[in-house]
């Protein structure tokens, strides 16, 4: 049974910008007690993480995003990044909490990691029903999409994923003959692709945040 490895306490990963040793040398001790698949640790811009292949990680595998600080974790199931809800590399905010991380299947105490924060931005957008639009940012995107109908049967349809037009469609929402107005709410990952479909429907508002 691997050792638990205890990250430097309660440092930040980052001293004026620069990459702390104490934290370096954690990263290579975690990294250098996996065995076995490529790379537990990984390291560059989330844009560089968006078109790694990550087909061989191993399951738990973690990627340090040098640009947002954030600490993103393969799910090989899924085969998807998943953003840890406590993972947060920028120390300069936040509140330290302890949690554990399971990177191939071994449990390794993470303490001293600050809580990432939510959306702090709201655009009411000029966006089209029946238009594609791609969440370039490294952070999820929280949709509303607010349309209304005539004295019509109507349907409005929301597709998001990794494909450009987006094929996965995750929500349906059917209008009845009389005239009737409803919002529709999904988040779209980072990186991602979505778009919204509507037939006999009028657009009342398109809001996002991140």
């Amino acid at each position: 049974m691997l050792p638990v490895i205890i990250p430097p306490q309660p440092q930040p990963v980052l001293d004026s910008n620069l990459f702390q040793t104490a934290w370096y040398l954690f990263l290579q001790a975690v990294k250098d007690a996996i065995s076995d698949g490529i790379e537990l640790i990984q390291y560059g811009p989330s844009a560089d993480r968006v078109l790694f292949d990550a087909t061989d990680l191993v399951n738990g595998s973690l990627w340090f995003e040098t640009d947002t600080f954030l600490i993103q974790q393969w799910n090989a199931p899924t085969a998807k990044w998943i953003p840890l809800p406590l993972a947060s590399a920028n120390g300069a905010t936040g509140t330290d909490t302890v949690g554990t991380v399971f990177a191939g299947g071994i449990a390794t105490t993470v303490g001293a990691i600050p809580i990432s924060s939510g959306p702090t931005s709201q655009t009411v957008t000029s966006n089209l029903i029946g238009t594609v639009y791609h969440n370039t940012s490294a952070k999820p995107r929280w949709v509303s999409i607010s349309a209304f109908s005539a004295a019509v049967a109507a349907t409005l349809d929301i597709f998001t994923d990794a494909s450009n037009p987006p094929i996965t469609q995750i929500t349906h929402s059917q209008y009845q003959a009389t005239p009737s107005e409803s919002p529709v709410m999904f988040i779209v990952l980072p990186g991602n692709f979505y778009m919204a479909v509507g037939v006999n429907v009028t657009l009342a508002f398109w809001v996002e945040w991140e």
